[in-house]
């Protein structure tokens, strides 16, 4: 009996594992509110889903992170009360080691991730419909519903609920295009469902926006920070994954059932 439970827990974690591989190479794994990166020197990098940042000023992100390296509130988050209740909520063990980044790191997970050879400040267009688009959103981030649905309660009207109108994904980066006399803007790294803002027909081209012409001011409403960071380096020893780690788990639950079992039949 508990030879064919473990079985089945083994089943039901690898399978789950499996389907939440994506990217071109399946080199991506999205769990919980980030998104994990394998790259070919062997580190794992860790994204953080752009839905958490959303909203918030990236001066004001960069902040809080500066005095501990905690996205903890510790400096006052410029941004809306949904978006900067998504950054104070956020678990102790997704607080800590976060870093911005350039456009160039962002460009060179998007090829990772498409199988591209994009450089910076490059727009490219999909077809339209594209899945793997679609999956790199929902991985990701859609700050397009996000940002307008939670962050600030005016969602925009869903006309055609039966479309794969998936939004977008819009974050900052440490880049810096230039400056106004408003402020100075960040550049900012995207990919956009051509179908987000709920037309009659999918007349628009799913794309990715590099840079250059995605200047964005720190108060949008719908555009997160890119935030990465190393969680294995390169040929450091294989840590235990987070599949197998759950499934260890599992298998000490149902290990004390049964002595709890067997203890009471006694």
């Amino acid at each position: 009996m508990m030879k064919k439970m473990i079985a089945a827990l083994c089943l039901i974690v690898s399978g789950t594992a499996h389907s939440t591989m994506i990217g071109v190479s399946g080199n991506f794994i999205n769990f919980g509110p980030t998104v994990y990166e394998s790259r070919e020197d062997g580190s794992v990098w860790q994204w953080l889903d752009l839905t958490v940042t959303n909203g918030i000023s990236y001066k004001s992100l960069v902040a809080d992170l500066a005095d501990n390296n905690l996205l903890d509130n510790s400096s006052p988050l410029n941004g809306s009360a949904g978006a900067v209740a998504d950054v104070i909520g956020l678990y102790d063990s997704y607080r800590g080691g976060w870093s911005t980044v350039s456009d160039t790191s962002v460009v060179n997970m998007f090829n990772s991730f498409f199988g591209l050879s994009l450089v910076d400040d490059q727009i490219y267009n999909f077809n339209r419909n594209v899945e793997i688009v679609n999956d790199f959103i929902k991985a990701f981030g859609d700050t397009y519903h996000e940002g307008f649905c939670n962050d600030t309660n005016s969602c925009p009207v869903d006309v055609y609920p039966q479309s794969k109108n998936s939004g977008y994904t819009y974050g900052r980066t440490s880049s810096h295009s230039f400056t106004l006399q408003s402020g100075r803007y960040n550049e900012a790294a995207n990919v956009f469902d051509g179908y987000y803002r709920n037309l009659g027909g999918d007349s628009n081209f799913d794309l990715i926006n590099t840079g250059l012409s995605s200047h964005v001011k720190s108060t949008y409403a719908a555009t997160g920070t890119w935030l990465v960071r190393e969680v294995k380096p390169a040929n450091e020893a294989q840590p235990v994954s987070e599949p197998a780690t759950a499934l260890l788990f599992a298998v000490s639950l149902v290990a004390i059932g049964l002595r709890r079992k067997r203890h009471l039949s006694s």
